[in-house]
């Protein structure tokens, strides 16, 4: 057996495309699946900069410095609570429908935070009342053999929130159901629609290109600062600081 070794160049793939846009009505079936595979009467999603993807996922509006809370509840109820800065942008997300509220407890320090200071306020404006069922959705959750049996795992938000939903309906009306998002199995971002696989294709490619632009053109002697700077980065947003490390 006779074997070569040839050359082969990378194909080239052409011009890669805008990322689509999903439709709003994907994001409002997303809701609506969410609060009823939750089985209570409000769920509240907690996200900021770090933990965006839950309300991203929703709603298609990601917080930028501030925190949100987003509240799905009777009727077809979707309300974004939000800081300063946040609500103006809020106002832009393509979830059909939603409401933006003020709450300034989560704006910056330094800012003015005596227009809409309470949350409970803000909570209960919005519809939540003593006994209501309300699911809390954090960045995470407990399984049962990480928490002492017989007690309820806590939720995966500032302790502030908890206590101000908790306030106004009750410690023994709020409940963890941060799973019916985030299981691996059957959590519903773990199953995809075709409108996702479409986003998440158009990112992959564009990350290929990237990398790409970068080994195509490395030479000996380039810092690794000289290879970033290859990425020909087009003002997509990160869920991670750009970074190039070749080694240890």
């Amino acid at each position: 057996m006779t074997f070569r070794l040839t050359p082969v160049a990378i194909p080239d793939f052409g011009t890669i495309d805008e990322p689509p846009a999903l439709p709003p009505a994907r994001y409002a079936a997303r809701c609506d699946a969410a609060l009823a595979a939750a089985g209570t009467d409000w769920l509240v999603v907690y996200a900021d900069r770090e933990h965006m993807a839950n309300v991203m996922f929703l709603s298609g509006f990601e917080p930028r410095f501030e925190e949100a809370l987003l509240l799905l509840g009777p009727g077809g109820r979707r309300i974004v609570v939000t800081g300063n800065e946040c609500v103006p942008y809020a106002e832009r997300a393509p979830l059909p429908g939603l409401t933006v509220r003020l709450a300034q407890t989560m704006s910056l320090l330094g800012q003015d935070r005596t227009v809409a200071p309470r949350l409970t306020d803000v909570l209960r404006d919005a519809g939540l009342a003593p006994g209501t069922r309300t699911g809390i959705v954090g960045w995470k959750y407990l399984a049962a053999e990480e928490w002492d049996e017989g007690l309820p795992a806590p939720s995966f938000l500032p302790a502030a929130y908890h206590a101000a939903i908790a306030r106004v309906v009750g410690a023994d009306a709020v409940e963890d159901c941060t799973a019916v998002l985030l299981h691996p199995e059957t959590g519903h971002r773990s199953i995809i629609d075709a409108d996702q696989i479409a986003v998440f294709e158009a990112a992959a490619a564009r990350g290929s290109a990237m990398v790409w632009s970068v080994l195509s053109q490395l030479r000996p002697g380039d810092r690794e600062r000289d290879g970033a700077a290859r990425m020909g980065y087009h003002g997509d947003p990160f869920n991670v600081h750009m970074m190039l490390a070749s080694g240890g």
